[in-house]
């Protein structure tokens, strides 16, 4: 029995003070780490969310800045409505063109040959087209319109992406 109380007495045991304190220390270190993950997560899910904005929006920006690039005749425009021809390139026909943005619903919409309207996008913010002269000025009703500022801005789940782009066109148009 000596030996016993002998073998007892060298023993340190974990006192219920030294418990609660590796607990609360395990504690601030898992809110830390939960910290850091939280936040990777929502950059991970807003850079998901603004990567998926940009990607429409350069689709569109891509279609329409190519369309316009080899416009024929430009015969109504503004701001936010363009109706133009330009030659189709499998078989050389002319088609006419109109792109109009709708800004109630966010929508751009394009038709063809004066057939239905098509959503290019939607979720657009604003939209707007600037017709410039070759000397880059703004063109006027006499001028030659050489290129055209096509500007977008989208708007994704409370983020904004903005996408600007300057169309060169092939021939310079005269509209009066």
């Amino acid at each position: 029995m000596s030996s016993r109380l002998r073998h007892l007495r060298g023993q340190r045991g974990l006192t219920l003070i030294e418990f609660m304190m590796a607990i609360m220390l395990a504690s601030v270190v898992f809110m830390v780490l939960y910290t850091i993950l939280n936040a990777a997560l929502d950059s991970y899910a807003i850079g998901r969310i603004r990567s998926t904005a940009v990607q429409s929006g350069r689709v569109t920006m891509m279609r329409i800045v190519n369309e316009l690039k080899y416009a024929d005749e430009i015969y109504t425009y503004d701001s936010e409505n363009i109706l133009f021809s330009r030659k189709e390139e499998t078989n050389g026909d002319f088609q006419t063109v109109y792109f109009r943005f709708y800004s109630g619903s966010g929508e751009i919409k394009r038709r063809e040959n004066g057939g239905d309207e098509e959503v290019m996008a939607d979720g657009i913010a604003s939209f707007s087209l600037t017709y410039r002269n070759a000397a880059f000025g703004l063109a006027g009703s006499v001028d030659a319109i050489r290129f055209i500022e096509v500007d977008m801005c989208l708007q994704e789940e409370g983020y904004t992406v903005h996408l600007r782009n300057m169309v060169t066109l092939e021939n310079p148009i005269l509209v009066q």
